[in-house]
Formats: C-alpha cells, sequence, structure tokens
C-alpha cells in the first residue's frame, strides 16, 4: 500500500483485527524465546535523514528509505532557508543486506507534479560493537540528466553486526548487573558521555525489564541521583537516572501507543487528506469551513481512541 508523506511511517498493510495483533504477538514472543536460544547475529542500523540541499525553494520535500524491500517515509518539508528533517530510524536488516536508498522526492503542488529528486545508495559495512560515533556525511545524489551539482543529503548513520551467545551463557552476567547495577551507574556516571549514557540506559532497562525488576532498578538509580546532587539539579541533565526514566517510559508506552494510535494515524496519512485551516494559506472560506469539519472529525476520532484505552494505559 502506497503512503503518503507526512511522518516517519513504514509502510504496512491495513486491515489487522485485534485478534490478528494477538496471534501475531504470541508469534513474535516463539520467535524471540528460539532465538534466544541460539548463537546468532543481530544486525542494527540507526540512521538519520538530517537536511538537504541544491534543490529549488519554496517546495516541499520527504524522503523514501528502502531496505530489504521495505519502505519508510520521512514527513514532508518546505525548503526555506533550508530543508531540514533531523528524522531517526532505528531498522535491523537481514545479513544479506548490504545497502539502503534512499530517494529524494518533490511533493506535488498546485503546478508542479510529484518528482524524484534523486537517490543515493550508502554501503552498510559493519562498525565496531563498542563504538559510539557515527559516521556523518553529505552524499551527492544520482539525477537524470546533467547538473552543474547534484542535490546532496546529509544523512547520519551507523551499522552493527554483533555476535549475540544463547540467554544461557549470559547468567552470571545477569545476576551481577541484577546486583550491582546502580553501583556500576555512579562508577560510569562522571566519566562517560551523553550518548553513551543513552546506549547504557537503554541495554540495562531492558535487561531489568527481561529480569522483572526494572521499578525497583528505577527506584533506587533515581534515590541514589537524588541523595548525590543538591535539590536544584534534582531529575535534571543528561544524567543516567533522567535516561533510564526516559527508557522505560519508551518501552512500556510504545506498544499502548501504536494499540492506540497506529490505525487512525497510518490511516490518516494513508489517504494524504488535506486539513489546512490556516485562512492564510486558505482563502476559499467554503473549502476553509470543509477541511476545518474534517480536521475535528479526525481529532475527535483520535479522543475517542484515548479515552477507551484506559485498561491498556501502562501503569
Amino acid at each position: 500500500m502506497k503512503s503518503k508523506p507526512g511522518a516517519s511511517v513504514k509502510i504496512t498493510n491495513k486491515g489487522t483485527t485485534k485478534s490478528d495483533k494477538l496471534s501475531k504477538n504470541s508469534d513474535l514472543a516463539r520467535s524471540q524465546e528460539n532465538q534466544d536460544e541460539r548463537r546468532r547475529k543481530e544486525n542494527t542500523l540507526k540512521i538519520w535523514v538530517m537536511e538537504a540541499k541544491g534543490i529549488p525553494s519554496k517546495k516541499k520535500y520527504y524522503c523514501i528509505l528502502s531496505l530489504n524491500e521495505e519502505l519508510y517515509h520521512t514527513c514532508s518539508k518546505q525548503n526555506s532557508n533550508m530543508c531540514f528533517w533531523g528524522e531517526h530510524f532505528e531498522l535491523n536488516p537481514p545479513s544479506e543486506v548490504s545497502k539502503i536508498c534512499i530517494e529524494l522526492i518533490r511533493e506535488a503542488d498546485k503546478k508542479t507534479t510529484r518528482k524524484k529528486i534523486g537517490a543515493v545508495e550508502i554501503d552498510l559495512e559493519p562498525s565496531s560493537p563498542s563504538r559510539v560515533s557515527f559516521d556523518e556525511q553529505w552524499y551527492q545524489l544520482r539525477v537524470e540528466g546533467k547538473e552543474r551539482e547534484p542535490p546532496a543529503l546529509r544523512i547520519k548513520h551507523r551499522f552493527q553486526s554483533v555476535d549475540i551467545l544463547p540467554l544461557s551463557q549470559y547468567g552470571d552476567f545477569r545476576q551481577y548487573l541484577k546486583e550491582n547495577s546502580i553501583s556500576l551507574c555512579q562508577l560510569l556516571e562522571p566519566v562517560v558521555p551523553v550518548k553513551v549514557k543513552e546506549e547504557i540506559r537503554n541495554i540495562l532497562i531492558n535487561i531489568m525489564q527481561a529480569e522483572n525488576c526494572a521499578i525497583p532498578f528505577l527506584v533506587d538509580l533515581v534515590t541514589a541521583d537524588i541523595q548525590r546532587k543538591s535539590e536544584s539539579e534534582h531529575l535534571r541533565g543528561n544524567s543516567v537516572a533522567t535516561k533510564a526514566i526516559e527508557a522505560y517510559m519508551k518501552l512500556v508506552g510504545e506498544q499502548y501507543l501504536h494499540d492506540t494510535l497506529g490505525d487512525p494515524i497510518c490511516e490518516l496519512i494513508t489517504l494524504g487528506e488535506d486539513l489546512e485551516v490556516d485562512p492564510l494559506r486558505n482563502t476559499d472560506d467554503q473549502s476553509k469551513l470543509a477541511r476545518q469539519k474534517a480536521l475535528k472529525d479526525r481529532v475527535s476520532v483520535i479522543w475517542e481512541r484515548i479515552l477507551r484505552s484506559d485498561r491498556s494505559f501502562p501503569v
């Protein structure tokens, strides 16, 4: 199914029922259990689509990322002084995939049709598992015809391939983290940069959640953070404690958001409905009223989904 630009989105099939989702989650759980019992390679691609240059101004543009026959869209941004997205995708390419393709698309408007500006392919070369920094550079696009200076995209990415042992091999290490995670965080806090703290928080929260002790871990971590700092510094800044709280909220809230808002948001993106109500951009009173009504209807649907989601809200 083709998706219109407007948000970072993976193109998926619609029409999924609740029983379909439960069946899919059960299949995923069994698949994860099977994976945990064997040695495997796990590939992770973190990629940011930052900005474009060398393109006409006053037009709207978006990017399509193509990886292993799956497509991901950025939102649509107008090129005024600059065309900036800064959108992040975290993907898991299979081992046989060695490239990711990114296309730059000019959105259709009243005067012009949708147009592919150009594309670039980026080789996926695994970096060290311990590497924190990202490769960031301008990539010139392949374009049709000849241009003095082809458009370019600024892309930041890191591709890692990690060798993972069977879960049983990590028993001693998991026990060590459960017993010493707070003192470990206190030792690392003053000597690691912010990006490393983000990596630490994600790893620890995922481990603690799997061990059913994420909340006690967070309580102890926050308590230790409060005891070490003055009142004006409590839960402020880029400490491991604040990063861990953020990671836990994402971990427990992501599925809730997908279940609650996934369908109406995907429908909104797929239909590509024009909901512009700014009077400076829409001077036709009749169409403005129609768009206002359509926007209210869309918002009402979303609020209704939120109000009915109290039983599934993570607490």
